[in-house]
């Protein structure tokens, strides 16, 4: 069964580690970069795994922005793309934060990525920009 959790101080080390080997070892993102003040549990963001059976496949966090939310460090295993999973996650996101009175939800992509965004609804806003020497759009 998948099941989308808020991470707590119980399961901070498999999300932080899952976030480490997509971002760090499967995308080559330096681990300076990937962590920063957002990435606490008593912050301004909240943060969430993607699980089935007990296994965390996926993550991200979001932080609001005035009456947005900033979506960020959005990530699925390699080794489970392509299952719905990164689709749950956003329908996820976009429901509980509707729910809380946020009117949207932003974030920075990379560009490779575009194509599986606009698949799950969203619009791309910018041009092409460089962002940690990969193409992003926002």
């Amino acid at each position: 069964m998948i099941e989308i959790v808020k991470v707590d101080a119980q399961n901070w080390e498999p999300y932080m580690e899952l976030r480490h080997h997509v971002f760090c070892v499967e995308r080559d993102v330096p681990e300076d970069i990937q962590i920063d003040e957002y990435d606490t549990l008593t912050g301004c963001a909240e943060h969430f795994l993607i699980c089935r059976d007990g296994v965390a496949m996926g993550a991200f966090r979001c932080r609001p922005e005035g009456s947005h939310i900033h979506l960020q460090r959005f990530c699925v295993l390699e080794s489970y793309r392509k299952q719905g999973l990164g689709r749950a996650m956003l329908e996820f996101a976009r429901d509980y934060y509707r729910e809380k009175g946020f009117d949207k939800i932003v974030m920075v992509a990379k560009f490779s990525a575009k194509p599986f965004y606009e698949k799950c609804g969203c619009v791309t806003v910018s041009g092409v920009f460089m962002e940690v020497g990969l193409p992003h759009v926002n």
